[in-house]
């Protein structure tokens, strides 16, 4: 019975594993990335965004466009440039700095511990003797919308070295279960109608034998060391932690 148990909350900890693991992206193509549970992330149908930065006196009129997966054109800022871009920078009709280059694909893709982020990297024209690197943070929300700008250099008609633009779209958000059971729910109806089934069958057949009070409850005697076996358990895990000699209420033969 004690190789039993840890055999038992092995098995729990295996399951509770597989069922929150988070979702872990890989590598796609064509601007669409595939998980780790099937579901694929197509950075396509988050389209054209613009967001208007706060007006103070050093950008008091400046606006980003971006898009992720396609050139910005037409009246879009940056849309008339000569070398398409992704990611503009706009202080007026005559001063657009490209931040993200179309010709630069995102190089990178990564999840966090949630899996609910996405980073993706770009690079801008040159700023001085280098080029404008630009990261673009994805998350769950409830709308497709940039929702926070940090730059380095915050000066109108001048180009920033480091950017980091989040966006929120509900492509990243957990699916909504439609109904239905999940392996956990299923795990634990299991576990716990199995555990309820053998306390009340076993007391069933305990009192039919005529045994009663504390007697009636199946291996009681199990059931009553049972608070030890734990104690001995920890006592074990600790000494392997802190390399201790174990202490246990057992003495060998």
């Amino acid at each position: 019975m004690r190789t039993i148990l840890p055999l038992i909350f092995t098995i729990f900890l295996l399951v509770n594993f597989c069922i929150s693991t988070p979702i872990r992206l890989l590598e796609g193509n064509d601007c669409s990335f595939n998980a780790t549970d099937g579901k694929t992330y197509d950075l396509k149908s988050i389209g054209y965004l613009e967001y208007y930065y706060p007006s103070t006196s050093a950008v008091p009129n400046r606006v980003i466009g971006l898009n992720l997966c396609s050139a910005l054109t037409g009246t879009q800022p940056c849309g008339g440039n000569p070398k398409a871009a992704y990611i503009c920078q706009k202080d007026g009709p005559s001063n657009q700095l490209t931040i993200g280059q179309a010709a630069n694909y995102p190089n990178e893709i990564q999840s966090d511990i949630n899996g609910t982020l996405i980073s993706l990297q770009y690079t801008g024209t040159l700023c001085g003797m280098s080029n404008m690197k630009t990261v673009v943070n994805l998350q769950c929300g409830s709308d497709d919308k940039i929702i926070f700008i940090t730059q380095s250099v915050i000066k109108a008609n001048t180009c920033s070295p480091s950017n980091i633009i989040t966006i929120q779209s509900n492509i990243f958000c957990p699916s909504t279960p439609k109904g239905g059971l999940s392996g956990g729910d299923v795990f634990l109806i299991i576990f716990f109608c199995g555990f309820g089934a053998y306390f009340i069958f076993g007391i069933a057949i305990q009192c039919y034998r005529g045994k009663r009070g504390a007697e009636a409850v199946p291996n009681v005697e199990f059931w009553k060391s049972f608070g030890g076996l734990i104690k001995d358990g920890v006592g074990f895990i600790k000494s392997k932690i802190f390399k201790t000699a174990a202490t246990s209420g057992y003495q060998a033969i």
